[in-house]
């Protein structure tokens, strides 16, 4: 698990919304990720510079419904996910 650490986003990575989802676009490949809100909020919490505990709790405000474990679970896979096509650092 990844919640007790502040992960460093590629630079180059540049994200763009469009109504309720997002894409993620790799400028050096082309590559493309499309992400959900949760993805969103994810991101660009790593862009402010929140470790991952703070990210966790927006996560738990903007989905009450949601069982922690259950967003802990999704962050971490999305943050394996961006750190297998390194839009972060390992």
């Amino acid at each position: 698990m990844y919640t007790d650490k502040k992960l460093v986003i590629n630079k180059e990575i540049v994200l763009r919304k469009e109504d309720e989802d997002a894409f993620l676009y790799d400028p050096d490949t082309g590559g493309v990720s499309v992400i959900n809100a949760t993805g969103i909020i994810v991101w660009e919490g790593m862009t402010q510079g929140k470790e991952l505990h703070e990210i966790l709790n927006d996560l738990k405000k903007e989905f009450p419904d949601i069982s922690e474990t259950d967003l802990k679970n999704d962050c971490d896979a999305f943050i394996k996910n961006l750190q297998d096509l390194h839009y972060i650092e390992k």
